[in-house]
């Protein structure tokens, strides 16, 4: 992978001297999160079932699932450092991590008008966003990079913030289909996500995407104070729990994960 390119050389030196001032702010500015933000993901990976096999499942738990929302189409782009410490970090299991994502919905190339910056955090099993609302933008051009730069330039983020998005870069584009359930008491939430497609950040529309064909993966989300009950609902979807990440799966898929680690 030509990750050490020009622009990210040039880009490192700026990084490092932005870190320090970067960490000391962000513990004033960063959005705080109560405890009772963090909520448990399991996630379950199937190969054997199509979309609408996993949906079945899902409508007959138990539970009474029941279509939440909309089917979307969503799309991000996930950062990394020039280290990419963000991938090692999931890949060595390391409890207490930070992804960085810009997400919208609808089309991946196209422009995105309602998209928002996301720092995924996760403490153990549990997990929560920081989420700021950004500017729209426009990846038809295939210059992510740049596009991104005047998205940030354009949007009202907090210096903080600003700091750390920019100590990363793009390094995937990744699209797919999610359908939304909920339990009839609502303490429940499952995703559906498939139809998996992953770009590499630059010049992500000059080769057709990696696809994780036939793969579907399925979220089970719910509240702390909820866990004491979720094994039981968990048990009834008959997936297979897994540690999916599509962050990692893009990587492997583009470049291999073994280039990295």
């Amino acid at each position: 992978m030509a990750h050490g390119s020009h622009q990210i050389t040039t880009r490192s030196s700026r990084c490092c001297m932005a870190a320090s001032t970067a960490a000391a702010a962000s513990r004033d500015e960063r959005v705080s999160e109560p405890e009772d933000r963090f909520r448990y993901e399991r996630k379950f990976a199937t190969q054997s079932l199509t979309p609408h096999l996993a949906e079945s499942v899902v409508r007959e738990h138990p539970a009474l699932f029941r279509q939440a929302y909309p089917d979307r189409d969503v799309c991000n782009v996930y950062f990394d450092d020039l280290n990419l410490q963000s991938l090692k970090a999931n890949l060595d299991g390391i409890p207490n991590r930070t992804k960085t994502r810009i997400r919208w919905y609808g089309e991946i190339r196209g422009l995105a008008n309602k998209a928002q910056l996301e720092f995924k955090i996760k403490k153990g099993l549990v997990g929560t966003k920081e989420i700021y609302a950004l500017a729209p933008i426009d990846t038809r051009s295939g210059q992510i990079e740049a596009a991104i730069a005047e998205q940030l330039r354009s949007s009202d983020l907090p210096e903080a913030v600003a700091l750390r998005i920019r100590m990363q870069e793009p390094t995937l584009l990744n699209s797919y289909s999610r359908k939304y359930f909920l339990s009839a008491d609502g303490r429940f939430r499952v995703t559906i996500d498939s139809n998996m497609r992953f770009y590499p950040a630059r010049n992500p529309w000059k080769r057709r995407p990696a696809q994780h064909v036939g793969a579907i993966v399925v979220e089970l989300k719910y509240a702390r104070a909820d866990n004491d009950t979720a094994s039981a609902v968990a048990q009834k979807l008959l997936f297979r729990l897994s540690r999916s990440s599509k962050y990692v799966t893009g990587m492997n898929l583009l470049f291999g994960v073994s280039d990295f680690h």
